[in-house]
């Protein structure tokens, strides 16, 4: 089987065995386990982590071993029974956009995640009795238009939630550990909310939409300041550099020239600018850029 040092970063989605090995949640949270345990466990602790049954654990170590996501350490003198590890310390299936076969792959992997993980969510959503103030609920929803650059904003933004949800992940997958190396029973450790994020192209004839959000009470006060306060939270930094050289009058090539960068990239940040603010001339922004000075 791979070592962690050997296996390549991704994996393809045409991989035998990869359908049935992450296409169920059940290996996908005994895998998960297994990872946060940070060394070599038994099927049994690994069942008692997920709430599983030992058969349904082995069960999912034997599908997720077909496609090298986790090895098998035979049992010796120093340990009785046999125990398991990961070879990775993360799962990222690769795919070639339009391809029919990975399409269709993809497809299958979309509708498993889409319905079976998103039933669960509803069956376990917290009820609306239930909840305290100190509960957290937000939905957002938006259609818009974005250009090549703005993409790339977007996913360099989706980029920094992932490394975000990853970093939640090791510090409760460390305090799990912490407790497995002091010798305490291993306990299923539930999550506390649940986050979906999805991006899909659109065929024409949908209309933009104002920005909407739905949130708690308890953050609410927080995110209207923070609307209120205009650019200075609207803006990057970079593109309130921008916004105020240009306030002040200086020309595209003047901040061109200032700040290293090309005549085309001040223009896609002033037009970035204007989008953000609702302005369309300079004398808009240099009204805007002083009201939040």
């Amino acid at each position: 089987m791979a070592s962690k040092e050997s296996c390549p970063p991704t994996m393809d989605i045409r991989t035998h065995g990869l359908l049935k090995a992450i296409g169920s949640i059940t290996n996908l949270t005994v895998w998960e386990a297994l990872r946060r345990c940070g060394r070599a466990s038994t099927a049994q602790a690994i069942a008692l982590q997920v709430g599983k049954t030992l058969q349904q654990v082995e069960e999912s170590l034997s599908a997720l071993r077909i496609v090298d996501l986790v090895s098998l350490i035979p049992a010796s003198r120093a340990k009785r029974v046999p125990t398991w590890k990961v070879t990775r310390n993360s799962i990222v299936v690769a795919f070639t956009p339009y391809d029919p076969i990975d399409e269709s792959l993809m497809a299958s992997f979309t509708e498993l995640f889409g319905e079976i993980r998103l039933n669960e969510i509803r069956r376990l959503t917290k009820p609306v009795q239930e909840r305290v103030p100190t509960d957290t609920r937000y939905i957002s929803l938006h259609a818009g238009f974005f250009d090549a650059v703005d993409l790339r904003e977007l996913w360099g933004l989706l980029q920094q939630l992932e490394r975000f949800y990853e970093r939640c992940n090791e510090k409760a997958g460390a305090l799990q550990s912490a407790l497995i190396r002091t010798g305490a029973q291993p306990t299923p450790q539930y999550c506390n909310y649940h986050v979906s994020v999805q991006m899909d192209p659109l065929s024409q004839g949908v209309m933009a939409l104002p920005a909407l959000q739905m949130i708690g009470k308890q953050v609410a006060t927080n995110v209207s300041k923070k609307a209120s306060a205009g650019a200075g939270n609207i803006l990057s930094r970079r593109e309130g550099t921008v916004a105020t050289r240009l306030a002040h009058g200086e020309t595209r090539a003047e901040i061109a020239k200032s700040l290293g960068i090309s005549v085309h990239t001040v223009a896609e940040f002033t037009r970035r600018i204007y989008r953000k603010l609702g302005v369309n001339r300079i004398a808009q922004l240099a009204a805007k850029m002083s009201e939040i000075k």
